[in-house]
C-alpha cells in the first residue's frame, strides 16, 4: 500500500512538472521593449545581433553630422577628396 502511494505521488509530481514545462508554456522573459511590454530572450538576442542594444544609443541629428568632403577630379580624371593626417599634413584620398 505504501509503495502504491509513493508511485501515485511521483506520478502527480511528474504530471505537474510536464504541465509547467510543456510546449504551451510562455517564453522566457528577460527585459522590456521600448513600449514597456516584456520581450522574449530570442527577441533580445536578435536585437543585439542587429545592433539595437537599447534606448541609450543616441543617433546623431542632421545638424551634428559633419558634411562629407567635396569630391574633386584630378588632372587625369581620377576622383579624390582632400584630407589631413594626424600631424596636419594634407593628402588626397583617391577612390
Amino acid at each position: 500500500m505504501a509503495l502504491f502511494l509513493v508511485l501515485l505521488l511521483l506520478l502527480l509530481v511528474a504530471a505537474a512538472w510536464a504541465i509547467r514545462t510543456g510546449s504551451n508554456a510562455a517564453p522566457e522573459r528577460s527585459s522590456t521593449s521600448d513600449e514597456g511590454a516584456p520581450r522574449s530572450v530570442a527577441e533580445v538576442n536578435r536585437a543585439a545581433m542587429r545592433g539595437e542594444t537599447g534606448k541609450w544609443r543616441i543617433e546623431p541629428s542632421d545638424s551634428d553630422r559633419s558634411a562629407p568632403p567635396p569630391i574633386r577630379t584630378g588632372p587625369r580624371g581620377g576622383r579624390y577628396t582632400e584630407a589631413k593626417t594626424r600631424q596636419g599634413r594634407r593628402y588626397r584620398r583617391y577612390f
